[in-house]
């Protein structure tokens, strides 16, 4: 294949196109005269329709990720797709296709929590957990009384802590914080 990839894609307008070198990418054209517009135009058109034809091919060929090659199972998964949405009473939930609720979004600066490292935190049934900021598919079950964003591969979480006001703003304290890694393995603080 040598240094270019037929999988790497670029957006121009509505469109993305296969890149397979230069191949892709538009000519500078340069209108001199009235009479040579329409030709050019209808010549730059030709080939960018050419090439639109020609990386979706590409693509569909050489990408396994190209549309129409996906694999029964995305399918599936793209029809138990979970979404984040503000419900009626202003509280940020993650719901599945059919709209059911299910599990709640921390809430952080009056708004849904930040991402962080890729994930967010959740919450159900009063404890904390953390989901992927993209997918909202939970990646460590809620099961925390307070629980930090990620910071450099882990975050610190506790069972045994209180919330105690500091002006406008509350903070976490406890004698107990323990630091959690993205795959859900717990050691002490140290």
């Amino acid at each position: 294949m040598g240094k270019y990839s037929l999988c790497g894609r670029r957006r121009y307008g509505n469109f993305d196109f296969v890149k397979v070198g230069n191949l892709f990418h538009p000519g500078q054209i340069e209108f001199t005269n009235r009479r040579d517009n329409l030709k050019k135009m209808k010549n730059a058109l030709n080939h960018h329709l050419l090439m639109l034809l020609l990386g979706f091919l590409l693509a569909g060929a050489a990408c396994p990720q190209a549309p129409g090659n996906q694999k029964k199972e995305s399918n599936a998964a793209a029809s138990t797709s979970l979404t984040m949405a503000q419900a009626d009473d202003g509280k940020w939930v993650i719901m599945d296709s059919q709209k059911t609720v299910l599990y709640g979004v921390f809430l952080y600066d009056n708004g849904p929590d930040y991402p962080a490292e890729g994930l967010i935190r959740v919450v159900k049934n009063g404890k904390i957990g953390y989901a992927d900021a993209d997918t909202y598919a939970i990646v460590i079950e809620p099961q925390f009384d307070c629980a930090f964003p990620f910071e450099n591969g882990q975050a610190k979480v506790s069972n045994e802590c209180q919330t105690v006001k500091d002006g406008e703003h509350s903070v976490w304290e406890s004698d107990a914080w323990q630091y959690i890694d993205k795959q859900g393995g717990l050691k002490k603080q140290d």
